[in-house]
């Protein structure tokens, strides 16, 4: 008979584990928001159409659209240079309105964890329900009690050591995943909370906060069009397209810490 152990079938108890903690958490006073990275093409469909439409997506094969909070942690995997305006990243900054639009919740990338990149952390029994959010209760803000204890330390991606925490094994997992400097599994996307949308988003200023794009597109007539009929904040960063997308992350994350900061959320 094998001795190795042995992982025991899902339970429906197994749902939500890691909500029980947090939920005893009251969240920081002042939110942050909730950012959706795509590239310049895709943006001026979106544009266009004023809409934000989900897509297929291979980890829950349901058209759905991802947003992070707080930051632009969604990164490129293309790492050639640019070459041209339209692969330029752009970001899109939502309110609190879009979560009455939730999906699905979690307290980190959720293409991670299927792709088995969090293994270092998590046992091989742990089910990604487990580690699931109810939408529309401010739990995002009480992660970032529960882990961070503020939205600075959030942001900064700095962890409570957290204590007494005995027997609460997905709760351990996320303090272990948050505290573990290694970057070469899983980049720093498991840091922040993940936000899943079914729905067609309307880019109106009653969802939409403001838009970073880049210096290439600035004139471009669709944005214009837009900038005239919607009356949002509109920022551009200048992009070289000898460079990579992926090199604009820093650049991006600096530009929504200062607009968090004059929103008086960090």
């Amino acid at each position: 008979m094998s001795t190795a152990a042995s992982t025991p079938p899902a339970s429906p108890l197994a749902a939500m584990r890691l909500y029980q903690w947090v939920k005893g958490f009251e969240p920081p006073a002042e939110k942050l928001r909730w950012v959706h990275t795509t590239d310049a093409f895709a943006f001026r469909a979106i544009l266009e159409q004023r809409v934000l439409a989900p897509q297929i997506c291979k980890v829950f094969e349901d058209p759905l659209t991802y947003l992070f909070y707080g930051r632009p942690a969604y990164r490129f995997n293309r790492r050639e240079n640019m070459r041209n305006s339209y692969h330029a990243p752009v970001v899109l900054v939502f309110g609190e309105r879009i979560l009455e639009h939730t999906f699905r919740m979690f307290p980190f990338d959720t293409g991670a964890f299927k792709g088995n990149r969090y293994d270092t952390w998590l046992h091989k029994g742990m089910e990604l329900e487990s580690f699931e959010y109810p939408g529309k209760e401010g739990n995002e803000g009480k992660h970032v009690t529960a882990f961070y204890g503020g939205n600075r330390q959030y942001w900064d991606g700095e962890g409570l050591a957290l204590s007494n925490i005995s027997g609460e094994y997905e709760v351990e997992a996320v303090r272990d995943m948050i505290s573990d400097r290694n970057m070469n599994v899983a980049d720093d996307r498991r840091l922040v909370v993940e936000l899943l949308i079914k729905d067609e988003i309307p880019l109106t200023a009653e969802y939409l906060e403001a838009i970073y794009v880049p210096s290439s597109i600035r004139d471009a007539e669709f944005l214009k069009q837009f900038e005239k009929d919607v009356k949002i904040p509109m920022y551009a960063y200048s992009a070289n397209g000898t460079k990579p997308a992926i090199e604009y992350q820093a650049l991006l994350e600096h530009f929504l810490s200062e607009f968090h900061q004059d929103m008086g959320a960090l």
